[in-house]
C-alpha cells in the first residue's frame, strides 16, 4: 500500500518562537475571560448590596464565577511560566547562533589578516620611510640654495652696533636743524629760486604803483 501511495511528507516541528507566541496569545485571551468574568462578579456584587435578604441565588453564582476566576488564573500562570520559559529557550538558541556567526566572521578575518600581513614587511616599511625623510631633506636642502642672495655681505653684531650709533647722530642732527630752521611760511617770495622779484609795495600788502607814460606830464 505505501508503494503504489508513497510517504507523506515529513512536517518540520514548530519552532519555539512559534510556539511562544501561541502561548503568549493563549495567555491574552485567558487574561481576557478573567477580566469578563470579574466584571459580572462585581455586577453581581452590586446586586447582593440592594438585596435586603441576601438573595441565596446571586451567591450560589457569585461563588461559581469565583471559582471559575480562580481556575482560570491557574491555568493562565501555567501557561505564562511555560511560556516564560520557551521565551528563555528561545532567546538563548538565538544567542548561540549569533555566537556561532561571530565566531565565523572572526576565522575568516583572521585568514583575511594573515594573507594580507605577508604583503607589510617591516624592514621594507624603515627603509621606505627613511627614503623618503631623505627626498624631503634634499628638497629642503634645494630651497635654500635657491632662497640664498649671493649680493649681500655678512653682517656680524660689531656692524650693528655701528649702524645703530650712526642713525642716532643721524636723528639728533635732524632734530637740531629742525629747531633752528625758519618756518617756510616765512620765506620771502623772491628767496624762492625761479621768481621774479615782487613789485614795490606787493610785499608790505600795498597795491603796486601806478606807472607814468614817458614824456606826458601829470598834471
Amino acid at each position: 500500500m505505501r508503494r503504489i501511495v508513497g510517504k507523506g511528507k515529513k512536517v518540520p516541528p514548530p519552532s519555539l518562537t512559534q510556539v511562544g507566541d501561541k502561548i503568549d496569545g493563549q495567555t491574552a485571551t485567558m487574561d481576557e475571560k478573567i477580566a469578563k468574568e470579574r466584571k459580572e462578579l462585581a455586577r453581581i456584587k452590586v446586586q447582593l448590596k440592594g438585596s435586603k435578604k441576601n438573595d441565596p441565588y446571586l451567591k450560589k453564582r457569585a461563588i461559581a464565577i469565583l471559582k471559575r476566576i480562580r481556575q482560570m488564573e491557574k491555568q493562565r500562570d501555567n501557561m505564562a511560566a511555560q511560556g516564560f520559559n520557551i521565551n528563555q529557550q528561545d532567546f538563548t538558541i538565538t544567542s548561540m547562533q549569533g555566537t556561532v556567526e561571530t565566531v565565523k566572521a572572526m576565522k575568516a578575518a583572521k585568514k583575511v589578516m594573515k594573507k594580507e600581513r605577508k604583503k607589510l614587511k617591516i624592514d621594507k616599511i624603515e627603509d621606505l620611510k627613511d627614503d623618503i625623510d631623505d627626498i624631503m631633506e634634499e628638497f629642503n636642502d634645494v630651497n635654500e640654495v635657491l632662497a640664498a642672495d649671493y649680493s649681500m655681505d655678512d653682517i656680524d653684531e660689531a656692524d650693528l652696533d655701528a649702524e645703530l650709533d650712526m642713525l642716532d647722530e643721524f636723528d639728533d642732527d635732524m632734530i637740531d636743524e629742525s629747531e633752528n630752521a625758519e618756518p617756510s611760511y616765512l620765506t620771502s617770495i623772491g628767496d624762492i629760486a625761479g621768481l621774479p622779484a615782487a613789485p614795490a609795495g606787493e610785499e608790505q600788502g600795498l597795491p603796486p604803483a601806478k606807472s607814468e607814460p614817458e614824456g606826458v606830464a601829470i598834471p
